[in-house]
């Protein structure tokens, strides 16, 4: 009988399928179980106030080469606040960047507790945080980042969800979505 070495290559390959098959699947469980109900403020998912609509869509447009020969020739989207809002539907989108984030600015912050006034936001909904598939590393500063956002918003761990979506391998600016979803 042979004996069997995994490589270095092997043992990362196992480490990962784990942490994908296993423990990120039992977070999201873990999360989705214990979270039934309204906040510790009776109100669901944390704010009592209802902000007006203020749709806040930002558009990246490309530079124009012609208009500005000292501009570089694409424009980084900012960082700073959601690219997308819709206080009705309950759904926002802001740009994350691993490489140079690791919690979230205070416009996004802010935005997020303006979201929390949305008539979607009831008793019987959580809020879906849609994050890309990232390294362990970069996930755990993303969800720290994102956790800490509500946690200023005196929402609690219990009543967030966290979901993985496919993104581009090669992306270095990722979206990040937010909603209210049924429980």
């Amino acid at each position: 009988m042979r004996g069997y070495v995994l490589t270095e290559r092997g043992k990362l390959l196992v480490a990962m399928l784990i942490v994908l098959f296993v423990i990120l699947p039992s977070v999201v469980f873990i999360v989705r179980a214990s979270s039934r109900g309204t906040s510790a403020t009776g109100t669901p998912h944390g704010s009592a106030e209802a902000p007006k609509n203020t749709p806040d869509l930002m558009q990246f447009l490309p530079a124009n080469e012609e208009d500005d020969k000292d501009e570089p020739e694409t424009v980084t989207p900012s960082l700073t606040g959601p690219i997308s809002f819709d206080l009705d539907e309950g759904e926002m989108i802001f740009l994350y960047m691993p490489d140079s984030q690791d919690t979230l600015d205070d416009a996004t912050i802010s935005k997020i507790g303006e979201l929390l006034g949305s008539p979607k936001n009831t008793s019987d909904t959580k809020i879906a945080i849609e994050i890309p598939q990232l390294s362990d590393s970069d996930a755990g500063n993303l969800t720290s980042a994102v956790i800490n956002a509500f946690e200023i918003n005196h929402v609690p761990l219990s009543e967030i969800v966290f979901l993985v979506n496919r993104t581009e391998p090669d992306a270095k600016i990722f979206e990040v979505k937010i909603s209210f979803r049924e429980s």
